[in-house]
């Protein structure tokens, strides 16, 4: 067993840490978003057991509804039904054959490469890192083109009947998406989430529904959105595991990045989440967010047992707790936030 007190002898916390809660999404799929939403409540519910509290969060792609959940905007029961909802209307307007990839490359080479095969730019993960929709020709002709250039391409598994996501060429999507969440009430933020629909702060003069239906026509502003949700912060974390993720997070910020896990079925060895969510706790109380670990190592003995993290105890609250929420997000002229300005990044090793 890890000891997750020693910790508390060898680490010395910063003056103070602001953390950035990122939600995990597929630019490529919406198929695996409820497993990802379920996710990432746990991995909420396990930052909510050891008091830390994110200043802002970004939801990446249809991700962007358990970002509103976080928010305050919409209770989980509703936001899980979207979430299937919004995956059953997407499989009904595959678009196939098609493909997406991700390439390593600014936006004036993404854009020559997707010239030729009339492809999409579907998401902006960075200043290097863009994902191309459209035919399946077209991105193996892409892919060619780039091997030649030397430009690094990632082809992405939509699974069967994928489609070009977040492109034009999901327009007939648009109006089945809206019937989705034209009967759903949305309050007012209460905390303050970077949207990667619009690149820029939620208000509560979004029209919220709208701007989710839109989301399956536009690209992912991501970089954008991170980069905002960022200026001010120490750490990020990413609301369950995905590494590459969480590097483009890091990248797009300029603080470090690191992964949130969820709860495991109690009796079911996970060493792995162990000594994630150990190394979560280090980065954590080393960007100085987490400075008390009493909260933890006094539920620790339930917590962790034979090398897992217990479901029944990090997992008992199924909505992560408004009681703590930020007050209501400013307008959109604020949307740099922190007093302080940014705090320089630091390894965490």
């Amino acid at each position: 067993m890890i000891r997750i007190s020693g910790l508390t002898r060898r680490l010395a916390p910063a003056a103070c840490g602001a953390v950035v809660v990122l939600f995990p999404g597929r630019a490529e799929s919406a198929a695996g978003q409820p497993a990802l939403f379920a996710t990432a409540l746990q991995a909420l519910d396990t930052l909510d057991l050891l008091g830390v509290r994110p200043v802002a969060g970004v939801g990446y792609g249809l991700a962007e509804i358990t970002g509103l959940t976080w928010a305050g905007c919409i209770p989980a029961a509703e936001a899980a039904r979207l979430v299937a909802q919004c995956g059953q209307v997407l499989r009904a307007c595959a678009c196939g054959p098609a493909a997406m990839a991700r390439i390593t490359a600014d936006a004036e080479v993404t854009r020559t490469l997707s010239a030729p095969g009339r492809l999409y730019i579907a998401a902006q993960e960075g200043p290097r890192t863009h994902v191309l929709a459209g035919a399946v020709a077209g991105i193996r002709e892409m892919a060619r083109r780039a091997a030649v250039l030397g430009v690094a391409v990632e082809v992405l598994d939509g699974g069967k009947g994928s489609s070009p996501m977040h492109s034009p060429a999901m327009a007939k999507c648009a109006a089945p998406l809206r019937s989705v969440f034209a009967g759903t009430s949305f309050a007012p933020p209460r905390r303050r989430l970077f949207s990667t629909v619009t690149g820029r702060l939620v208000t509560p003069q979004d029209d919220l529904a709208r701007m989710l239906a839109a989301q399956v026509t536009r690209p992912v502003l991501f970089g954008q959105a991170m980069a905002q949700a960022a200026e001010a912060a120490d750490l990020i974390v990413t609301a369950g595991p995905d590494a590459g993720l969480a590097a483009r997070a890091a990248e797009c910020g300029g603080v470090p990045a690191v992964a949130i896990p969820a709860a495991v079925p109690a009796g079911h060895r996970a060493a792995t989440d162990l000594r994630t969510l150990t190394q979560a706790i280090a980065a954590l109380f080393t960007a100085g967010a987490l400075t008390d670990l009493t909260p933890f190592l006094a539920a620790s003995r339930a917590c962790v047992s034979g090398g897992t993290v217990s479901r029944e105890t990090l997992a008992s609250r199924t909505v992560p707790r408004m009681r703590d929420a930020e007050p209501p997000a400013p307008p959109a002229g604020q949307a740099g936030g922190g007093a302080g300005g940014k705090t320089p990044a630091r390894s965490v090793n």
